[in-house]
């Protein structure tokens, strides 16, 4: 059924983990894109609609706090015109939220009948896995059984704090983590836009 908690208790979920609760967060050891209250890099902003694919990826200054400078073309998504506007808008944060997860739903087509290592398959589980991983990501743990050795090469050379075994832990513990939360009914109402 999805589980028993709310949408809202997903994007709750994924706050925590993703941005240790702060909205307007960058990542603060400026190895990665990775913007806001989820995480979201600059290929998953591009690819949610917030830049314009023809933008170039631009100097350092990418892994630092504050605005992107450079080809950086924003579409204006949600009201979203600079990394700041988007830092600092809740509304546009949860927007981007629903549709990530929507697509690595719909494109992993998981069977929520299974279980893996006594821990029901859920959307709310799936969904917060491959918030991590990526849709493609955790079709590839998934195919042998959702092992250490199947985790992307790629996702364990991005994350130093991780060795196989230690992010397939962290991940096994999303999968059971959000088996009681449904990510599909996040309200955006229960939301600010720009934030106080």
């Amino acid at each position: 059924d999805g589980g028993t908690g709310t949408g809202d208790d997903y994007a709750t979920m994924v706050l925590g983990g993703e941005g240790g609760g702060k909205w307007n967060v960058t990542n603060y050891l400026k190895e990665s894109t990775a913007s806001g209250a989820f995480q979201f890099t600059y290929g998953t902003l591009q690819d949610l609609g917030y830049i314009t694919k023809d933008s170039r990826k631009v100097g350092r200054d990418m892994y630092e706090p504050g605005e992107w400078t450079g080809d950086v073309n924003w579409t204006g998504l949600d009201g979203v015109t600079s990394r700041v506007g988007f830092l600092n808008n809740q509304k546009a944060q949860i927007a981007a939220l629903q549709r990530f997860t929507q697509r690595n739903l719909e494109s992993i087509n998981a069977d929520y009948s299974s279980t893996v290592n006594g821990i029901p398959v859920t959307p709310g589980g799936v969904g917060y896995a491959s918030h991590f991983l990526g849709a493609g990501g955790f079709k590839q743990w998934r195919s042998c059984g959702y092992q250490p050795s199947c985790l992307p090469a790629e996702a364990i050379a991005n994350n130093k704090s991780y060795n196989p075994q230690t992010m397939n832990d962290m991940l096994m513990g999303r999968m059971a983590e959000g088996a009681g939360v449904d990510p599909s009914c996040i309200n955006i109402d229960n939301y600010e836009g720009e934030i106080p």
